[in-house]
């Protein structure tokens, strides 16, 4: 039986890396063995008590100051492609060294409410000041997060918010926002969630933003760029909602005051709705534990979820926290471990930025921002071909792998992006130059050779054990074992072949034999099925 009753055991290693695996965007070897056998429910709080919500700004590489707070200073930065690659370094930077859930909250949200920097010419500030939003509400309150969204300057210029006026009303921020952002699409309990009509009502509530392109207003709770909604161009009239938001009447109203109060009572109506909990819930589910939610996880762990989330006001801090420390988060409740541990598809995302974690990349360091800003282009570059672009998702509902049923996270692989992951292997671990300035490049002599990662690089066995036993969810067994020893000791030859070898390198310095054979080791681990799944 599926179950939030929380688990209070130790963590195995197993467990430690099924769980730092969901929490993080990747993770070392080190973090494994710090939390392995310490008390489950410990570590998760450690990862909420450590996530900050205020984080130093992206950099502008060509003047080593930021620009996010201040957009009238375009003239003096760099152009908005230099700036739009910074600020990705930025974020991927932050995910990489985020010691707590933070960040993977972030991206829980940027997936949920995707936008494209195409819509507002890649003025990455506007991307900013939307992330700092979800990572200020991330353990917060999530309605009041939607609140603000409605007035967020990235989102009403990617779904046309600012087209949206009397007499000519689009539809597309208030049919997202009941869509994907809140209640969601279908039915419960027989009601629909929403009609045609209650889109059509929550647009012409949404008439009339419109925001200072030379001086953008300042939310006065966040400090965030925000719009606002003029009378001038807003629907005054009345508007009446559906059954399935109980016929509800939100009267119109003229002045900018109080047109807040009708989003106020807008956002109120929808979150009055069970199904809005629901949703979340739903959303929370597929995204840390499983995409398949049965007819037994629907009633045993959505329905309750869903109570949390309403008794907490939309806090989703103490929802994060039932459903991670649940049993059924680390299937000690019945449910077959292979449908939880290691049964999702790493994102892109996830997949690379877990290479250049665990294996200790080698990327230039900050001490020139512009060859650091290059070689973190070059790292998310190998994200981007394999569809998974942060701020230029594939449509306006996102990525595929997120919200498509039946496929969800199956959809990261196909014919092509498979061949795309195990390209960006290959390249990693040749390298990438600038000028003959080497800018990051995947390692693995240097990291065996770090005592820290592994302890007995001279013993074929051991290394090969040690590397797979982490960089795996699930242990191999003998077999898979010794098919990946064949990169290091040929067929038919006994072991002590590569451990001459080794002794001959650390000797002589001379890596002609054991550098090939570790990087042809790792290629064969990286690119592997065991090594696509989290």
């Amino acid at each position: 039986m599926a179950s939030l009753i929380p688990y209070n055991g130790s963590l195995t290693r197993l467990q430690a890396k099924h769980l730092i695996s969901r929490t993080k965007i990747g993770y070392t070897r080190i973090e494994v063995d710090q939390i392995t056998g310490s008390n489950a429910s410990t570590v998760i709080d450690s990862l909420f008590n450590d996530a900050e919500t205020t984080v130093p700004p992206p950099l502008d590489p060509e003047t080593g100051t930021t620009w996010v707070y201040d957009p009238r200073n375009h003239e003096t930065s760099s152009s908005n492609n230099v700036l739009k690659r910074s600020f990705k370094a930025w974020w991927c930077d932050l995910m990489v060294n985020d010691n707590s859930i933070m960040e993977k909250l972030v991206l829980f949200m940027h997936t949920n409410i995707p936008t494209s920097d195409k819509a507002y010419f890649g003025q990455m500030e506007l991307s900013f000041h939307q992330l700092q939003l979800f990572r200020i509400y991330a353990l917060g309150n999530f309605k009041t997060m939607c609140r603000k969204l409605l007035k967020d300057i990235a989102i009403n210029k990617y779904l046309s918010g600012f087209s949206n006026r009397e007499g000519s009303v689009n539809e597309n921020l208030g049919r997202e926002f009941l869509e994907l952002f809140t209640i969601g699409k279908g039915s419960y309990n027989g009601i629909l969630n929403y009609t045609e009509d209650d889109v059509i009502q929550a647009a012409r509530i949404l008439s009339g933003a419109q925001s200072d392109s030379d001086a953008y207003r300042v939310d006065a709770d966040t400090g965030l760029f925000t719009c606002h909604y003029t009378e001038r161009r807003h629907d005054s009239e009345d508007k009446q909602f559906s059954a399935s938001f109980n016929n509800t009447l939100i009267v119109g109203r003229e002045t900018e005051a109080d047109i807040e109060e009708e989003l106020d009572e807008f956002v109120d109506m929808i979150f009055a709705k069970r199904a809005t909990a629901i949703h979340m819930a739903r959303r929370m589910y597929r995204f840390f534990i499983s995409t398949t939610i049965s007819q037994e996880v629907e009633s045993d762990i959505i329905e309750p979820l869903a109570t949390t989330i309403i008794e907490n006001n939309y806090v989703l801090e103490p929802a994060y926290k039932q459903l991670l420390k649940s049993r059924h988060f680390f299937a000690e409740d019945g449910t077959t471990q292979n449908n939880i541990i290691g049964a999702m598809i790493n994102s892109p995302q996830e997949l690379i930025y877990n290479m250049v974690k665990q294996f200790n990349m080698y990327i230039h360091d900050k001490s020139n921002l512009t060859n650091w800003v290059d070689a973190m282009q070059r790292i998310n570059q190998f994200v981007e071909d394999n569809d998974m672009s942060l701020f230029n998702p594939n449509d306006v509902a996102g990525w595929s792998a997120y919200y498509q049923e039946p496929d969800y996270d199956k959809t990261w692989i196909s014919s092509t992006t498979i061949v795309n992951r195990y390209d960006a292997v290959e390249r990693l671990i040749r390298g990438r130059r600038k000028d003959g300035l080497l800018l990051v490049q995947l390692q693995p002599l240097a990291y065996c050779e770090n005592s820290s990662y592994v302890s007995n690089p001279q013993d074929p066995v051991m290394l090969i054990k040690e590397l797979t036993d982490y960089y795996f969810i699930w242990p191999p067994s003998a077999e898979r074992l010794a098919s990946f020893k064949v990169f290091l000791v040929d067929e038919g030859f006994p072991d002590y072949y590569w451990t001459s070898e080794w002794y001959g390198y650390v000797n002589s310095g001379d890596d002609r034999v054991v550098k090939p054979r570790l990087e042809s080791l790792f290629k064969a681990i990286l690119e592997s099925p065991e090594a696509q799944v989290k």
